[in-house]
């Protein structure tokens, strides 16, 4: 497909000189800097100040409005190109089959403009356009039909009510801090009432507790409809499309090449309700860390495989019997803390210690109990799956082989003795996210390690 050079959207300007308005501010730090100067101290030399900041602004301002004058956007097929420059022109080629991915996102002010900040994400660091930029519809409908077909197959369609009151309570841990920092303020109001510093917050917990949940599950409730109402996923061409939100709306298109891993994080609130939440893993951008939610599944259901074919299974690695206390000693050290604090203090901050180190403990516990009956580490002739826990939540993990950087094995001295490992796997370059799982046979990962060298896969 072919289209005309198009001007860029005029609030590609508007964006260019949102810092300028700091000039202004300059005239004010020089005279704070240097008024004990008396020459500099009076008012003419501050009119003089103010004369050459807006002097400076206004050439500034002349030269991005030509900048941006004569800047074009060329779109055909998969290509896309970007003139600019003034004297010393510039042209930069973009090949949308390179891409890790494409965003395109809509704030409030965005739609009522009918413009969609862009961002092309690639698989190494490339600086240009790392910051995006402001396209219209037509262009935006032009980039979309270079890369993506009409036929899509629907992954999981628009998130019914139910599914997203489960994120609300799954994706964000806002709410339960908030509750959690309240209420523990409702019973140190002594205490906050002499700091001199925190006289806000003390304010905050002399309102009814109630109030406090209700609002803040309202603005938690507001910032999640607000990213994720109408969540759905699609497949077209080998590309994944996910789109969502209201007024923050966003819609982004990852080609099946760059996924780099695929996952679930399963809380106890998960547990109990039998959901879990979908993520997809790409290139990280100015938009999101490179995680993005594809879905809300039953508990007991994979769905990898509408995403990623998992491949026939090679091998497969389960802790032992054995590693059953290796899962559970850290919480129960934790709640051993938990009584010796107890037994040897004394008082009423003691006893809202120890039952915050207990209700910890107990949800700790639950996932490490959870997780080791759940904890694998499987081959597939596509793929490397695992199944483990970290911190206070189970989470399971499909990495295409071809996307495995790196694999390390770990061993404490305790595990020495047993014979037993952790194992760390590494997905692609922006991924900072290490997939981890522990207390694993050496000689079984050994075994593992031997089939993915005779499968000449390089980690």
């Amino acid at each position: 497909m072919k289209i005309k050079n198009k001007k860029f959207h005029i609030y590609n300007f508007i964006y260019s000189i949102k810092n300028l308005t700091y000039i202004f501010s300059f005239p004010l730090i020089l005279v704070f800097i240097l008024g004990n100067i008396p020459i500099f101290s009076t008012i003419s030399y501050l009119i003089y100040f103010y004369v050459t900041s807006i002097l400076i602004f206004s050439i500034v301002l002349c030269i991005k409005l030509l900048i941006h004058i004569n800047k074009t956007v060329y779109i055909r097929n998969t290509q896309v190109k970007i003139k600019s420059g003034i004297i010393n022109k510039k042209t930069i080629f973009i090949n949308l089959n390179n891409i890790s991915s494409l965003f395109f996102k809509q704030s409030l002010i965005n739609r009522i403009l009918k413009i969609y900040d862009t961002l092309f994400v690639f698989p190494v660091k490339i600086y240009n356009l790392k910051n995006g930029i402001f396209l219209n519809k037509s262009q935006i409908q032009s980039l979309k039909n270079s890369i993506v077909g009409k036929d899509k197959i629907l992954i999981f369609s628009k998130i019914k009510f139910y599914d997203f009151i489960i994120l609300l309570f799954s994706y964000n841990n806002v709410f339960s801090f908030l509750i959690l920092v309240f209420s523990i303020s409702k019973k140190f109001q002594k205490i906050l009432e002499a700091g001199p510093y925190i006289k806000i917050f003390f304010l905050l917990s002399k309102l009814p507790l109630l109030y406090i949940i209700i609002l803040s599950i309202l603005v938690v409730f507001l910032i999640i409809t607000m990213k994720f109402a109408g969540l759905y996923s699609e497949m077209s061409n080998d590309k994944i499309i996910i789109r969502s939100g209201i007024f923050l709306s966003s819609e982004i298109i990852i080609p099946h090449s760059q996924i780099s891993a695929l996952s679930f994080k399963t809380n106890p609130i998960n547990i109990i309700v039998q959901k879990k939440i979908m993520y997809i893993h790409s290139n990280k951008n100015k938009f999101n860390k490179g995680i993005s939610i594809l879905g809300v599944i039953p508990l007991n259901k994979c769905a990898f495989d509408k995403v990623y074919p998992l491949g026939k299974e090679l091998f497969k690695i389960r802790p032992n019997k054995k590693s059953f206390f290796s899962y559970l000693y850290f919480p129960i050290l934790s709640y051993i803390f938990a009584l010796g604090i107890y037994i040897l203090l004394f008082g009423f901050i003691t006893k809202i210690v120890t039952f915050l180190l207990t209700l910890i403990t107990l949800t700790w516990l639950f996932i490490r109990i959870y997780s080791f009956k759940n904890a694998n580490l499987t081959l597939t002739a596509a793929s490397i799956s695992i199944s483990s826990y970290k911190s206070f939540y189970f989470y399971e993990a499909i990495i295409p082989r071809v996307h495995i950087k790196k694999l390390k094995i770990s061993q404490s001295p305790l595990q020495i003795l047993s014979k037993r490992c952790n194992v760390h796997i590494y997905s692609s370059s922006d991924i900072k996210e290490i997939f981890k799982i522990k207390h694993l046979n050496v000689k079984n990962v050994e075994n593992l390690v031997e089939t993915l060298e005779n499968s000449h896969i390089n980690y």
